[in-house]
């Protein structure tokens, strides 16, 4: 069962790279990458280094694959650093 699995995400990766290998880009596939991002729309904190902590809401992946964050002092992007979901107030 978890070869089978295996299996079908590597010829679905392997479909994928190859489209982006044609273009010189990943702009073929960003849509889809994008349409599945369950980030966008969810509150964050992005763990950065030396400590540092930005709280906001997900807001869009750019062209350049940043993922933009609306905080309260206005949009930020970040390319790398550790997004954690926080919990909604109920």
């Amino acid at each position: 069962m978890r070869t089978d699995l295996l299996i079908a995400w590597l010829s679905r990766f392997q479909r994928l790279s190859a489209l982006s290998e044609r273009a010189g880009d990943i702009a073929p596939v960003r849509p889809m990458i994008v349409e599945r991002v369950s980030t966008i729309g969810q509150q964050v904190r992005v763990h950065l280094p030396g400590e540092e902590r930005v709280m906001g809401t997900a807001a869009r992946v750019e062209e350049d694959g940043a993922l933009t964050v609306e905080t309260a002092q206005g949009p930020r992007s970040f390319y790398a650093g550790d997004v954690v979901h926080l919990r909604r107030d109920t």
